[in-house]
């Protein structure tokens, strides 16, 4: 391997990240899902042989069988980063309010940047704005936060100092807590390890071909 190569080449087949956000629309099979998660667990916390209870073993099998149920539902969202200059005239569109840019530390308004970041970002299916704003009012808060936590992994962006953000929504009261304060939990969640494919498991990374 060389230390000499062929900028213009190396520009020219430069490949964007692409991250995988897999959302399932069937918020009833994600709720029973949930439901049995928590019987298992409760269950297995309970029984004195876990391998071997009768009432662990139909949980789990039942756990498993609507994990598949939300596999075939759900569809998969794929961020792409985009261009540099693209992101920042977004970003200076949507400035922040005095109190955000104060309290918050904020470069943007979380208020008004979620849903155009998700349609900028989005590869495939590619978003217009108007789609991703009928998306934004049909998903619950949790799905918008995943997609959103996406674009930013994708971009690789720092809002603001993380120490910051997790300050800042400490300060919130939990009752009146609003789409910023979960867009700030999301950006947080952007820098963890989370699993963007949420209750489904074995989730692909794999690029899409263009």
């Amino acid at each position: 391997m060389t230390d000499d190569f062929d900028i213009d080449e190396f520009i020219a087949g430069y490949e964007p990240q692409v991250v995988p956000v897999k959302v399932c629309p069937k918020g009833s099979l994600v709720a029973e899902h949930a439901a049995l998660d928590a019987a298992l667990n409760a269950a297995a916390q309970e029984a004195g042989d876990v391998m071997r209870d009768p009432e662990v073993s139909r949980l789990k099998a039942e756990v498993a069988a609507i994990e598949r149920r939300i596999e075939e539902e759900s569809r998969t969202f794929y961020f792409r980063a985009v261009p540099r200059r693209r992101w920042q005239d977004l970003k200076r569109q949507h400035p922040p309010t005095e109190q955000q840019r104060r309290e918050d530390r904020l470069d943007v308004n979380l208020e008004t940047f979620v849903v155009p970041a998700i349609a900028l970002a989005s590869y495939k299916p590619k978003l217009e704005l108007e789609q991703a704003n009928r998306l934004a009012e049909t998903l619950p808060d949790g799905e918008i936060q995943k997609l959103f936590a996406a674009v930013i992994e994708v971009q690789g962006e720092i809002l603001v100092p993380k120490s910051v953000l997790a300050a800042a929504i400490d300060r919130v009261d939990p009752n009146a807590r609003s789409s910023t304060t979960a867009a700030l939990a999301a950006y947080l969640a952007a820098g963890s390890s989370a699993d963007h494919d949420g209750a489904s498991p074995g989730t692909s990374t794999t690029t899409p071909d263009d």
